[in-house]
């Protein structure tokens, strides 16, 4: 301590043995007491007797009226050191509360720079910066002994910048620490520091205003730290980084995060280069740097930075671990972007140890991605994973996640990307992708039923716009529709198609005689039936063609005791089932889009004819309950019901079950043109009217 002399430090030194043993407190009694007598005259001389009576609990001599305001405040100055030798911090804080003691105690400098360190220390932790100040202007307007006050005041001004700058204060107490560091621009001493502590002052006032948003009078403030300051080093490159975040309308760096369309973008990055500049810059510094250049994928430059912030926090004692761990992923990232091919496997190395903590931005994704699937599949995994998803994605970036998790093989994470395209796309084409995304994915999880769906919805949206060729070709890829139809629903499904394209009369022939000879080759007397009308059909443009086959379908027929479907036939089954029945049979047909919406007319040109009443709800592949629930109502009042077979399963499961259940009579049944549904018909007539024969017959 600057007050003591040599008799001082060695009768300090007793004291201390004391404490640890090695002196007996009688003798230590002796020695301060001697020591006090012979100099009473001299207040410091009582510190002593405080000193050892607070750390030993001794009795020793206190000062009289007679020693004088200075030996009263000495001993006093003795006790609280004492007790700060004990622990005993409280007591400090005491004094602070009590404003006559402590104004005797800055009477002597001697005294204040003993206490001063530690006063500030709790003003400032308590966010108390003004009080401190105030101390500061008393001190230096003050005729205190010892010391020249403005030297303490100055040395307490280092302290306190030094201090602020370490110390994070809340919003609410911006306005105390604003108005103390205005007030210190009023004290003598700070006009005398060197203009690199004036600076600092104004980059804290600076960092005040950002930190509650009042972006101009920042950058005011900091305009006038970068006046004081022109050396390269720490404070220059930190005046230039907190005026680049003050430009970007950001507090702190850890909200700095990607943005495309950055306003103010390039003045920022001019702040950044100059707070790159020469030695002693902050790594903070590098790592916005390259953020601003990872944004415009300048990856040369986010390389650079990058590697320099990384370098930086590897120096700091207890760097930020959330941009230690940024840098690094960035860093990876850019090494892939920017197609460097022998640092690969250490980017490789960097995104798989980060991945999970920051979240890949979509703008990059492939320019990353390409490169790391190439070098470890198991990190793009992770990678992909980890793209964010969320609101601001466009149904363009979210169906290239859709598609990479495709080519991975994970098919359910693909079908939750494709959903996500399917609920914002507006685009028709990326709604096709979507469904053929979600229709491959469960393909690879065997669920036809779904994947069958899928197409029926593709099928819809490809006919509205009259995309034929379009559809034309997902048909012919058996890999992509061949869980979800089979070959007959395929070749119906092209014959339908190439009715309505021009120039494709022979391949629809062609596809109606394969579908002809299909069901000929199941020997059941429907599907013969309906095999005959088919090749029918085709024998009317091309006899060459079906003849041969449409002679050894009679054969079978007759094999089988029947004969080719003939109206006179046909009416007779209806005109006994309605004698049967007393009223006509009424049917309800489903399924269908907008291409069967033309057999419609057929439907009602032949239920009057034959004498049955009928009905054709379309189906509803959108809202597919909602068909269920019509045809419900529906069935109240109808003898049979059939089910083409292009439902949805949705549709076709429930309705079966509500059938059987309240013993309707349903089936569905394989629509290859309006033929089929005839035949299908007068099957189902016969049927009812077997029936009703039977039930008369046991009646009697």
């Amino acid at each position: 301590m600057a007050w003591e002399s040599a008799l001082d430090r060695l009768i300090l030194r007793e004291i201390h043995r004391a404490e640890q043993g090695e002196l007996r407190d009688q003798e230590l009694v002796r020695i301060v007491t001697d020591f006090v007598q012979m100099t009473k005259q001299r207040p410091q001389s009582w510190f002593h007797a405080a000193y050892a009576r607070t750390v030993l609990g001794l009795e020793l001599p206190t000062p009289g009226p007679e020693a004088g305001a200075g030996a009263s405040r000495w001993f006093t100055f003795g006790r609280l050191k004492g007790h700060l030798r004990r622990g005993e911090e409280t007591w400090l804080r005491d004094v602070d509360q009590d404003p006559a003691l402590l104004a005797d105690l800055l009477a002597d400098t001697s005294i204040v720079s003993q206490i001063l360190p530690r006063l500030m220390q709790i003003w400032l932790v308590d966010g108390a910066f003004e009080r401190a100040i105030s101390v500061l202007q008393h001190l230096e307007s003050s005729d205190a002994e010892g010391e020249h006050p403005v030297i303490l005041v100055e040395a307490a001004l280092h302290d306190f910048l030094a201090r602020i700058e370490q110390r994070e204060s809340g919003p609410e107490q911006q306005g105390a620490l604003r108005r103390a560091l205005q007030r210190v621009q009023d004290l003598a001493a700070f006009s005398s520091l060197p203009a690199g502590e004036r600076s600092r002052l104004f980059l804290a006032m600076g960092l005040s205003y950002l930190r509650t948003g009042e972006w101009g009078e920042a950058q005011l403030a900091f305009d006038k730290a970068g006046q004081l300051v022109t050396e390269t080093g720490w404070l220059r490159s930190s005046l230039h980084f907190w005026s680049a975040l003050c430009k970007l309308r950001v507090q702190e760096l850890q909200q700095l995060g990607l943005e495309t369309d950055r306003p103010c973008r390039e003045e920022a990055a001019t702040e950044l280069a100059l707070a790159c500049e020469g030695e002693g810059t902050l790594p903070e510094a590098h790592y916005a740097r390259g953020l601003l250049a990872y944004e415009r994928s300048d990856w040369t430059m986010v390389t650079c930075s990058m590697e320099a912030a990384l370098e930086g926090f590897g120096e700091q004692k207890e760097p930020d671990e959330e941009l230690f761990t940024r840098a690094r992923f960035y860093l990876g990232a850019s090494l892939f972007a920017d197609g460097r091919s022998e640092e690969y496997h250490r980017a490789a190395q960097l995104l798989s140890e980060t991945v999970e903590r920051v979240t890949p931005d979509l703008e990059s994704f492939y320019e990353v991605y390409d490169g790391l699937k190439g070098v470890d599949r198991e990190t793009a995994l992770r990678f992909l994973d980890a793209v964010d998803l969320g609101r601001g994605a466009s149904a363009e970036s979210l169906l290239l996640v859709a598609l990479e998790y495709q080519a991975l093989g994970e098919p359910s994470r693909a079908l939750e990307a494709a959903s996500q395209v399917l609920a914002k796309a507006t685009n028709l084409d990326h709604r096709l992708e979507a469904l053929k995304v979600q229709l491959t994915a469960h393909n690879m999880q065997g669920e036809p039923e779904a994947a069958r769906d899928d197409f029926l919805t593709m099928r819809e949206l490809l006919l509205r716009r009259g995309a034929l060729e379009d559809l034309e070709r997902i048909l012919l890829d058996e890999d992509l529709v061949g869980q979800a139809l089979d070959h007959l629903e395929i070749k119906s499904e092209l014959a339908d198609l190439y009715e309505e394209m021009e120039g494709k009369d022979w391949e629809c022939a062609q596809l109606r005689l394969q579908i002809a000879r299909s069901l000929k080759a199941r020997k059941e007397t429907e599907q013969l039936k309906q095999a005959h009308a088919l090749l029918a059909e085709v024998g009317l443009q091309y006899p060459e063609l079906a003849q041969e086959d449409l002679e050894h379908l009679r054969k079978l027929l007759e094999l089988h005791d029947t004969s080719p479907s003939n109206e006179t036939a046909e009416a007779a089954v209806f005109a006994a089932l309605r004698e049967k029945l007393g009223r006509p049979w009424r049917v309800l047909v489903v399924g269908g889009n907008e291409r069967q919406r033309k057999h419609h007319p057929k439907l009602s040109e032949l239920a009057e004819k034959l004498g049955f009443e009928a009905e054709w709800l379309m189906a509803n592949y959108t809202s597919p309950q909602k068909l269920v629930s019509q045809i419900q109502e529906r069935l109240k009042d109808c003898d049979q019901l059939i089910l083409l077979h292009w439902n949805r399963h949705e549709t076709t499961e429930p309705t079966l079950e509500y059938a059987r259940q309240k013993g309707h009579q349903a089936r569905t049944v394989f629509y290859a043109g309006f033929t089929s549904l005839q035949i299908c018909l007068v099957e189902c007539a016969e049927r009812q009217l077997e029936r009703a024969c039977i039930t008369e017959a046991s009646a009697r």
